[in-house]
């Protein structure tokens, strides 16, 4: 009987099933890896990828196709559906993602800017990050970490990057080696950190709107944390032991990489080569950074042997708090003063004053928020204009200046920079003024109907007998006779210097804004009381001071009016000074045996916060070394020496005497205890084991 038609087409098919099972087991790993080889050089990357993977399935340590495993799973990330997805979603036209030759953009406006999509939040990109970048990296530094024969080498050509023009090498080839392994493993251990870092805290924001706020320059460090109240708070604080893990084995590749590459590598033009003297000089010097960072998780160490700070990452990775908690307050963009929450950042700093930390984050990124003096040197017009400057949290200035026939009220708002300008548009009676604000100083010039000139001053101290009631003033002053009223402001510095303006047409609504004004200026007395006199409008006024309300009252007289003025405090200065350590009781030398506890102790005054680092042989002292008191609960011949405690605050620092402990030798006999076999027992075995414990008050040295 003939065999039908169906059973011939299945008789096919299982015959050529046979055959291709039969020929892909007779192929080896490196045909299958010559194989994926020649798929890259035509850019087949999937098809690569996955004839690699067969020759990992047959050799699992086979050194090539674990190298290009670890690339093409890499590189075909974009393709995962997830990536893929929010490509889609940030609109990148499909038709450009080819890894070889990319050009898929964002879509952008008239004004070539970018088009966002609608409610875009950053938490799309960490979820990425989460799944599949971070699995990808894990899964190619474990391929990496199979290739451990320090003499294997592979020689890359173009083609083996789908690198090609007009069908001709356009590269020449490059030398892998056992060292650029080790580098690669690194770098994929150092993205895992990072990766592992951006899942750890809350970075969701929603980007869009950072983008307008942007747009109006409203984007600031402050406004971004203000509406952003949980950025940078933990969500998962299980990252911090694999990230930790991560970070070490960044650090060991890239030192055994460093020490492969500079002992055992043969010239060759590898990946990663060091091609003069100055760039092994370069590197030496990361090599020593990174071989520090490793140490620092477990110890304090010093990274500049010239510098007094100590790193120490140790509590970094065993924190139970986010970053937020570590950031001081902004005004914008810059730093308010005094405002650092740790100044040893929960111990990961150590060794560093904070008057040294503050005066650095001051010079660098203070902020203009203070009081200020100046005054004008006329280059034009008659008398001297006397100036007070208050300038806010929101770096927002206030300026009231007072001469012999002119005043000034001004607002201007200060960028990054520290400078502002604000100009009238009644050119009958033009005003304008510049300002330009430093940590310390204020510059610029004022231009007003009968007067202009330069303006130079500084910031004026917060000691002064009027401290407490220091500060911007709002209110308004009353006719007796027609009843009505018109504004004042007024500027009080701490040492009882007082400028106060008459806003004659109303209230400021538009920033930045200046005018010409009625102004006048007084020295308040140590009652509070002061008198006041703008002698080209012959008006006379007296008044008080209440500093514990941070009101002032009073009267005026002038030639055809009388009547009386009150004023609020509206908004109190930034403090910036206090006073600095002062140490009122010195710790104490000590002698004590081995094995008893021993103690230091200081005391010390100044304004809060107070930071107290203790040292041993000039090493900081953790745990327990940063508090008034040191304890030493069982103490050695290790721990003799010196010790001594440096005391600081924001404003200043103080260095106690050195204190010695001395141990005394060990005097106590160790006591032997017999715990197997059981007292009273009886055996009849040659060879009878016994187990028991010894101690003693200090250590045993040997059982």
């Amino acid at each position: 009987m003939k065999p039908s038609l169906t059973l011939k087409c299945w008789i096919i098919v299982v015959a050529s099933a046979g055959l291709c099972a039969s020929s892909h087991a007779q192929k080896t790993a490196d045909s299958w890896v010559q194989q994926a080889r020649s798929y890259l050089a035509q850019r087949q990357l999937y098809a690569a990828h996955t004839n690699f993977l067969a020759a990992l399935r047959l050799e699992p340590n086979h050194p090539e196709a674990n190298l290009f495993v670890a690339g093409t799973r890499l590189a075909l990330l974009p393709q995962e559906p997830a990536v893929s997805n929010f490509l889609n979603r940030l609109r990148f036209p499909a038709a450009g993602r080819d890894i070889y030759h990319w050009t898929s953009q964002m879509p952008r406006d008239e004004q070539g800017d970018i088009k966002l999509p609608a409610n875009l939040n950053s938490s799309e990109a960490i979820a990425l990050v989460r799944s599949p970048l971070l699995p990808a990296l894990r899964a190619s530094a474990a391929n990496l970490a199979a290739i451990t024969n320090a003499a294997w080498t592979l020689v890359l050509g173009p083609q083996d990057l789908g690198i090609t023009n007009n069908g001709a090498n356009s590269e020449d080839p490059v030398t892998v080696d056992y060292g650029d392994v080790l580098v690669l493993r690194a770098l994929l251990h150092a993205a895992e950190f990072v990766a592992l870092t951006l899942d750890t805290y809350n970075l969701n924001v929603v980007v869009n709107r950072l983008e307008d706020l942007a747009r109006r320059d409203e984007l600031s460090v402050q406004r971004l944390l203000k509406e952003y109240p949980s950025l940078l708070t933990m969500s998962k604080p299980s990252n911090l032991a694999p990230a930790r893990t991560a970070l070490t084995n960044a650090i060991a590749c890239y030192l055994a990489a460093s020490d492969f590459i500079r002992s055992q590598r043969i010239e060759r033009n590898g990946l990663f080569t060091l091609e003069n003297e100055e760039e092994w000089a370069d590197e030496a010097q990361f090599r020593d950074f990174v071989a520090k960072v490793r140490q620092s998780l477990d110890e304090p160490v010093q990274l500049d042997d010239e510098d007094d700070g100590w790193l120490y990452l140790g509590p970094y990775f065993a924190r139970t708090r986010g970053l937020r908690d570590l950031l001081p307050q902004f005004h914008k963009n810059r730093y308010a003063w005094n405002s650092l929450p740790s100044y040893t950042l929960d111990g990961m700093l150590l060794g560093v004053p904070a008057d040294e930390i503050e005066q650095a984050l001051r010079e660098e990124f203070g902020s203009y928020a203070g009081l200020y003096r100046a005054s004008t040197r006329g280059d034009w017009g008659a008398g001297e204009v006397h100036l007070a400057v208050f300038v806010n949290a929101q770096q927002q200035a206030t300026i009231i200046g007072a001469g012999w026939d002119t005043g000034v009220f001004a607002v201007v708002d200060l960028d990054d920079s520290g400078r502002g300008h604000a100009s009238s548009e009644d050119y009958t009676n033009w005003a304008a003024l510049w300002l330009d604000l430093d940590l310390d100083q204020i510059e610029g010039w004022v231009e007003l109907p009968s007067i202009g000139g330069w303006i130079s001053g500084e910031r004026v101290s917060d000691t002064g007998r009027w401290r407490p009631a220091a500060g911007l003033y709002s209110g308004s002053a009353t006719s007796s006779r027609s009843r009505q009223s018109v504004p004042l402001r007024a500027i009080l510095l701490p040492d009882g210097h007082l400028l106060v303006c008459v806003l004659e047409s109303g209230v400021v609504t538009n920033i930045p804004a200046i005018r010409a004004a009625l102004a006048g200026k007084a020295q308040v007395a140590d009652d509070g009381s002061f008198s006041m006199a703008i002698e080209s409008y012959g008006v006379m006024g007296t008044g008080r001071v209440d500093g514990a309300t941070a009101r002032i009252t009073g009267r005026y007289e002038a030639e055809d009016d009388h009547g009386t003025f009150t004023l609020s405090r509206t908004e109190a200065p930034l403090v910036t000074s206090g006073q600095p350590p002062t140490i009122t009781g010195q710790p104490q030398n000590q002698t004590v045996p081995a094995g008893s506890p021993a103690s230091f102790s200081v005391t010390a005054s100044g304004s809060a916060p107070l930071i107290y680092q203790w040292y041993f042989d000039d090493r900081p002292v953790i745990p327990g070394g940063q508090s008034a008191t040191l304890r030493l609960p069982k103490v050695s011949a290790a721990n003799a020496g010196e010790y001594y405690v440096i005391v600081s605050n924001p404003f200043g620092q103080a260095a106690s005497r050195v204190a010695r402990l001395t141990v005394l030798p060990e005097t106590v006999p160790p006591k032997l205890t017999i715990t197997s076999p059981a007292s009273g027992r009886s055996t009849t075995n040659a060879a009878v084991l016994l187990q028991g414990t010894a101690t003693d008050n200090d250590q045993v040295v040997q059982v």
